[in-house]
């Protein structure tokens, strides 16, 4: 007799990454993973059916409501005494969604503001400079505001200029999480946007609704090159946050030129990416 289960399985995408780049494969989807890891579970009776992904803080409205949805069943599966209850509608969620959906209130360029401020923060206990800490989003909380406030530290390594890098601090008293950082791999301007825009871009992508256009949809939306490696990848996103940027673009409006110039952008891209090998 062969049993149903469903269970709630969580995935770190930088460990797949990491195997990836190293191995030389192509950017994995969770999907993928979870496939070729129950390949060992079948020899134990195990077999994979269907599997979506529902990442419930980070994504879009609609993947949330799956999220939602989820949960939901698997909190009453087991509760007779809730028998009968109904999760609610699409339209009422979206509709909660909006009403608590955070306002980002920079733009990833503050980032230039944020070096200059370096040294007005209390040094980190190494000697590293700080800046004061920059409100990049806002939401509504009950009857006041709650902020994302981020400060920029200056990690200097003794001996080592190579492994010199910058290190976002986030405090998200918005959603009550533990503070947490985000680094980039040298001390580069270039890498600190890209960082600040990637943050950003979260924050956007969780208050947008279905269809909201984010750098990376439309990184995928365009062609790609056969056999193309995690740091290519990175590389193309980076050039597309770039190309925003001294265009003054908006990602909508960086979604529309991307889709009457497809071909442009793409041998553009990967022209100016492999010069920058």
């Amino acid at each position: 007799m062969l049993r149903k289960i469903y269970a709630e399985i969580e995935f770190d995408q930088e460990v797949a990454d990491r195997y990836a780049e190293t191995n030389g494969l192509d950017e994995p989807t969770p999907i993928d993973h979870l496939e070729k890891e129950f390949g060992w579970l079948e020899q134990s009776g195990f077999t994979l059916g269907k599997a979506v992904i529902a990442d419930g803080d980070d994504d879009s409205v609609w993947e949330r409501y799956i999220n939602y949805l989820f949960e939901w069943a698997l909190e009453r599966a087991e509760d007779f005494d809730r028998k009968g209850e109904s999760p609610m509608s699409y339209e009422r969620f979206e509709t909660k969604a909006h009403l608590s959906a955070p306002l980002v209130l920079a733009y990833p360029s503050i980032v230039n503001v944020m070096i200059a401020d370096l040294g007005n923060g209390e040094k980190t206990d190494a000697g590293d400079r700080t800046s004061s800490f920059f409100q990049i989003a806002k939401k509504k909380v009950g009857d006041s505001w709650k902020y994302l406030n981020v400060q920029l530290i200056e990690r200097i390594v003794a001996g080592r200029i190579d492994k010199d890098y910058y290190e976002l601090y986030v405090v998200d008293d918005m959603n009550g999480k533990d503070c947490h950082s985000f680094e980039t791999k040298h001390l580069s301007e270039n890498e600190l946007f890209t960082l600040m825009s990637e943050l950003m871009e979260r924050i956007e992508k969780r208050a947008g609704i279905r269809g909201v256009p984010t750098v990376r949809s439309v990184q995928n939306s365009l062609p790609r090159k056969k056999d193309q490696t995690v740091e290519e990848t990175n590389r193309c996103y980076r050039w597309l946050v770039e190309f925003m940027a001294d265009n003054n673009m908006s990602v909508k409006e960086l979604a529309d030129f991307c889709e009457r110039n497809d071909e442009w952008v793409f041998s553009r891209m990967l022209e100016d990416c492999e010069e920058g090998e």
